[in-house]
């Protein structure tokens, strides 16, 4: 079902709340059906039912968490990186891919841990994006170099922004079990219209009361955490901040702060509703907004998930912003951008479709050989 005749566009056409109205009476089995939505950041009404039932299908036996937590996958390639000679390099942000005589030869960065640093440049034969298609062509890419599609990825992402998130990180003084978690997310919504919380959730959050959330518990999939920890996410629109983007980050302003204070409180009152006790368990908690997701990922509007997975994307015409080879020579993009699909499965994939790009790049049988190796 979820190959074959699903690729030949007809799926990647329809809308997930299309594709259930005409196949499901009832609205309440609908908006259960839907409820894990915020897995690739849009509601019914505007995601491609392609993309969100190859993502329910992809959990349906559950999924893995890495021991250590999420910067153990980083952690885990740091020796292989270094022993060919590599070198991964913290608090940079790339300002500009080098571009001469119309070829990819560089990268220009900025030192965050030294602002008076002079400008570094890192050139080398073939330039590797992971920082998603909009971030790449419309922010690295300079203005100058003539791309056939930059225009037409203006547009779409002025037509569907990328969706955004506020989110709790909250330190628990004891094992949130005696609330009524598990080691499952929890997703939590105040009506069983997605699209109607999605449509009110500026609203919602200003007034510091929002009206869904995916409740996450790291601690309790961990083998190896030390303390109970949990995380709330709720969706945000990017326009209720924007008065204070050009602060700096850490140092904005009381209002800023208030309004951070009032969507903590209304979270946690939310995760209340649900799992009575938990609130009297948070000994820590510390707040991000779509400025905070912008400021470290540099993505448009602070998206949390790469371009919008809505059924205008999955056009053909949109096709040229996914692939691997860009029309630069000398510049690849890797990452969830190229695949259609959020997530970490995806992230993975690309990386190894990229390789397999590459000039001299190795095969995909021979990556998958080398990848049972190296976990034997």
């Amino acid at each position: 079902m979820l190959a074959g005749r699903w690729f030949n566009g007809r799926h990647f056409k329809i809308s997930t709340k299309d594709y259930l109205s005409a196949r499901f009476r009832d609205p309440l089995l609908r908006a259960l059906l839907v409820s894990q939505w915020g897995d690739y950041g849009l509601p019914p009404g505007s995601s491609a039912f392609a993309v969100h039932a190859m993502i329910v299908h992809h959990y349906l036996d559950g999924a893995h968490y890495p021991a250590g937590g999420a910067g153990s996958i980083a952690e885990s390639v740091r020796k292989i990186i270094e022993d060919a000679g590599g070198k991964i390099l913290l608090r940079r942000e790339a300002t500009e891919i080098i571009i001469e005589k119309g070829v990819a030869v560089g990268v220009r960065t900025r030192n965050l841990g030294n602002p008076s640093a002079p400008t570094e440049e890192f050139r080398a034969p073939i330039i590797i994006s992971a920082v998603g298609a909009a971030t790449t062509y419309l922010r690295l890419v300079p203005e100058s170099q003539p791309l056939p599609f930059r225009e037409d990825l203006r547009q779409f992402l002025q037509r569907f922004p990328m969706s955004s998130a506020a989110g709790l990180y909250v330190g628990l003084s004891a094992d949130p079990c005696k609330t009524g978690a598990s080691g499952g997310n929890i997703w939590i919504y105040a009506d069983t219209d997605h699209d109607a919380l999605y449509a009110r959730r500026a609203k919602a959050i200003e007034a510091g009361a929002p009206e869904h959330a995916y409740v996450s518990f790291p601690s309790l999939r961990d083998p190896k955490a030390t303390a109970h920890t949990a995380e709330i996410l709720t969706f945000a629109d990017y326009d209720s901040f924007t008065r204070w983007r050009g602060q700096p980050w850490h140092r904005r302003d009381e209002d800023y702060q208030q309004l951070k204070e009032r969507i903590a409180d209304g979270l946690l009152r939310l995760v209340e509703s649900r799992l009575p006790g938990f609130t009297a368990l948070v000994v820590h908690r510390e707040l991000s907004t779509p400025l905070t997701n912008e400021y470290f990922t540099g993505h448009p509007r602070g998206g949390v998930y790469g371009l919008p997975v809505c059924p205008e994307r999955l056009a053909p015409e949109a096709r040229a912003w996914h692939r691997v080879r860009s029309p630069i020579p000398g510049l690849y993009l890797t990452g969830v951008d190229t695949m259609l699909l959020p997530g970490i499965v995806s992230a993975l994939m690309a990386g190894v479709i990229t390789v397999n790009a590459l000039p001299g790049g190795r095969s995909l049988p021979a990556i998958f050989r080398e990848a049972r190796r190296r976990a034997s």
